[in-house]
């Protein structure tokens, strides 16, 4: 049993290692902007970010069963 899969250099053009990237990035930018903030009250932020992260899984065990 091997954990990569076998395009795994290609992992760039992976949409749930994007989704998994705004996952990282969202929460830093969303503090360091107050006009975000006025307009993303915390807890629809929060719910946005719980829903990438489902859809990160999904995506990564979609991925690794169709190889």
């Amino acid at each position: 049993m091997t954990w990569l899969v076998e395009d795994w250099k290609q992992f760039m053009r992976w949409w749930s290692v994007r989704f998994a990237a705004l996952v990282v990035m969202a929460p830093l930018l969303y503090q360091q902007f107050a006009q975000l903030q006025q307009y993303v009250p915390p807890t629809v932020f929060n719910y946005g970010m719980s829903f990438l992260g489902v859809l990160v899984i999904f995506g990564r065990l979609k991925a690794q069963a169709d190889t």
